[in-house]
């Protein structure tokens, strides 16, 4: 009886263990959506252009795109980051609005970022 317990116990365990066990994902991707929308009155801004990059001095990571006609751009990274993300509308060199934000990317798992553009103030440089 003892030993008839002990190999039912045993084979639970050895059932569970291998049913509970993941792979892992060894290429992940880490895609990601930057929506850009008015500060004002939440409108979605077409043509507007955004970059995407790491906080640190020369970084590598470094995405730019325009927004499409739903005020959205689509990137996709192949490592866990949080970036800091800028959005422009107007001429780049002397932007009419502007957004600055950040984005932190999930393995496998699209994320949506909004960022909300305000009209520049030329009192204050930047965001």
């Amino acid at each position: 009886m003892n030993k008839l317990f002990i190999s039912i116990i045993l084979v639970v365990g050895l059932i569970l263990s291998l049913g509970s066990c993941e792979k892992d994902d060894l290429n992940p991707e880490y895609p990601f959506i930057i929506q850009v929308k008015t500060f004002d009155d939440s409108v979605r801004v077409t043509n507007a252009f955004v970059e995407v990059f790491a906080p640190v001095r020369n970084s590598v990571p470094y995405f730019e795109g325009y927004t499409d006609e739903n005020g959205k751009v689509n990137f996709k990274y192949d490592k866990d980051a949080i970036f800091m993300v800028r959005a422009f509308r107007g001429p780049i060199q002397d932007p009419s609005y502007i957004a600055c934000s950040e984005v932190r990317l999930k393995a496998n798992t699209t994320v949506t970022k909004i960022v909300y553009v305000k009209k520049v103030d030329p009192e204050i440089p930047g965001c």
